[in-house]
């Protein structure tokens, strides 16, 4: 569970605010709240971060239960066959043979009174537990602003692509006029080669944006573990810009020292 001071910066991470420039929802689309949703989920890089602080929160009640009273029973039954030689008040030898079990039970309780460095190892637990939680929340960010990233990368490289696409479409329309006015001879053949030169580096530049944006929904399916057929666009018109509250840069810094998470690790980890 993330401590207080850690929970707001998990709650607002960096999409929310260019979620609101989405537009409506596509069938069989992602947009950039349901990736962020997903990766919380699929990350390999997140999923880690949480094993890692599952681990160290158990230092804190293994470290508690040192504090603990140590209890301790035991039981025993032994079953006893004497043979023993006496003499009678005569004086003659005589053989005595005895059998009977015997019991024995133990009840101990040991409660450490004064233990400084059990009680110091308890508070170097909680400050570990503090360090993981907060190396959690640092990661939790960290993979909104790769989604985000990922996200608009695929977006710009499917916008390129589809560019290009169209420029090439305008120069097959310019090269087929420049071929029919050569035809009737009223057009000039370097105008058909050049045409047919820049079409040709059209035709490279596509293999390029094609494998860009090949890449870059490679990422973001790495990042969310599914792999979506439409990308929602953005809707600029839907992101109302407000001046920042608070307003001076003295008070950015002082919340940002308050509620860093990389701050907070490093505070943990000189505690500990």
């Amino acid at each position: 569970m993330l401590t207080p001071l850690l929970a707001p910066l998990v709650r607002r991470p960096l999409p929310w605010l260019l979620w609101a420039l989405l537009a409506a929802p596509a069938a069989h689309g992602m947009g950039l709240a349901e990736a962020h949703r997903l990766a919380l989920q699929n990350d390999a890089t997140l999923r880690a971060a949480r094993a890692a602080a599952d681990v160290q929160r158990e230092r804190l009640p293994l470290a508690q239960a040192q504090l603990l009273p140590n209890v301790a029973l035991g039981a025993s039954r032994v079953y006893n066959d004497l043979s023993r030689t006496a003499s009678d008040f005569l004086g003659r030898p005589q053989r005595i043979d005895e059998q009977y079990p015997s019991y024995n039970a133990t009840l101990s309780i040991r409660q450490p009174l004064y233990r400084p460095a059990l009680r110091a190892g308890v508070e170097q637990a909680r400050s570990v537990v503090a360090d993981a939680e907060a190396v959690l929340a640092a990661e939790t960010n960290r993979l909104a602003e790769r989604v985000t990233a990922a996200y608009l990368e695929a977006l710009l490289n499917q916008d390129q692509l589809e560019l290009v696409l169209k420029q090439q479409q305008v120069a097959l329309r310019q090269l087929d006029a420049a071929e029919k006015a050569w035809r009737v001879g009223t057009g000039i053949r370097t105008d058909i080669d050049e045409i047919q030169a820049r079409l040709d580096l059209l035709r490279a530049d596509e293999l390029r944006a094609r494998q860009a944006h090949d890449m870059a929904r490679r990422q973001l399916e790495n990042l969310t573990g599914v792999s979506a057929s439409t990308l929602w666009p953005l809707a600029p018109e839907r992101l109302v810009l407000e001046p920042p509250q608070p307003s001076t840069l003295a008070e950015w810094q002082a919340a940002a020292e308050a509620n860093s998470p990389e701050l907070a690790a490093l505070r943990a980890r000189r505690d500990a």
